[in-house]
């Protein structure tokens, strides 16, 4: 199906709850140059699968524009589980692509995420510009996703962030302005938490070839990967021995055991100011296994004795975590 439509009805359709439905086993082509304002709806695929958008025509012209631009859906600071506060939403689905796309907040509106992915199973995120949101995507509980080649730009709180997912691979990206309800070194962590990505609970992390700059903004961090056993679900909770499937009493008793598993590799970070609760470039918490190496972390002086590489204390075993080969200015 080709759309070079500006009504977002004629590229969707309706759904029976007032956002935009798309059908499974459709790709949705919106042709270069288009902008497509959503209003206060969101782009709703909740239960499909086979679905893409993206931009199609004359690759002189800019790609396809979704633009959320509706007072009431702007975000207010509080997490959103429902639909409507999500431009878009793939909730329950698989086999989905967005690619070659922008992604935006009409001036003075900000959706709560720009995109959202909930219980997905394999996604390809490719070439597609986000700016604006609560946060630019969270990704929750899913399996096999990749996010590509992609921009996330102007969040308030972080720019990705992933959750209870395995599989994930994020590469040759750039996460900029992140944490925008930082104001000035008076602004409280609780107020303004934000990092270019993080990770908790995520299993098979694969992370390269990215840019994060954190230098115009105070607080938190370029990286931050968490193994917060509570956000693990009982289906990605196994034995790394048997791969057999684990309880979540047996999972959270032994977490020396279940590590996370983590590359972290050729990645440019410039860390975050040093005049708010400035962080470290990367912070990595307990109980992971892998390689961080390649990596430059560069600028901004030390803040609140936070280095380069900030280490959790269960996640120093040598045995298990190695760091080698990075360069921190």
């Amino acid at each position: 199906m080709a759309c070079p439509f500006t009504n977002p009805r004629e590229a969707f359709g309706l759904g029976s709850s007032g956002n935009y439905a798309v059908s499974s086993n459709t790709a949705y082509l919106l042709k270069r140059g288009s902008v497509l304002e959503i209003g206060s709806y969101a782009i709703d695929a909740s239960g499909k699968s086979r679905v893409m958008i993206a931009s199609y025509g004359d690759a002189d012209l800019p790609r396809a524009s979704i633009i959320r631009s509706d007072k009431s859906a702007i975000y207010q600071g509080e997490l959103e589980q429902g639909s409507a506060k999500a431009a878009i939403l793939f909730k329950a689905s698989s086999d989905i692509t967005l690619r070659d796309l922008n992604l935006e907040d009409a001036e003075g509106f900000r959706s709560s995420y720009q995109l959202r992915f909930w219980e997905v199973d394999t996604g390809l995120i490719y070439n597609t510009r986000f700016a604006g949101g609560g946060w630019g995507m969270r990704l929750m509980f899913s399996d096999n996703i990749r996010f590509l080649n992609s921009i996330i730009d102007s969040s308030y709180e972080d720019n990705l962030f992933i959750q209870g997912s395995q599989g994930v691979e994020v590469a040759y990206s750039t996460f900029i302005s992140a944490n925008n309800n930082w104001i000035n070194s008076s602004t409280p962590e609780s107020v303004a938490g934000g990092d270019s990505v993080q990770f908790s609970g995520t299993h098979h992390i694969n992370f390269h070839h990215n840019y994060m700059d954190r230098g115009d903004k105070g607080s938190k961090f370029c990286l931050i990967i968490r193994n917060e056993d509570r956000y693990v679900p009982i289906e990605n909770r196994t034995d790394p021995e048997t791969a057999e499937k684990v309880s979540a009493t047996e999972y959270s008793a032994n977490p020396e055991r279940y590590r996370m598993d983590v590359q972290v590799t050729d990645n440019f970070c410039v860390k975050p100011r040093a005049d708010g609760k400035g962080g470290a470039g990367f912070y990595f918490g307990e109980y992971l296994k892998g390689d961080v190496s390649r990596n430059v972390i560069i600028d901004s002086p030390l803040a609140a004795g936070l280095s380069g590489i900030y280490m959790g204390y269960l996640s120093t075993a040598p045995e298990h975590f190695f760091i080698y080969d990075n360069l921190t200015d």
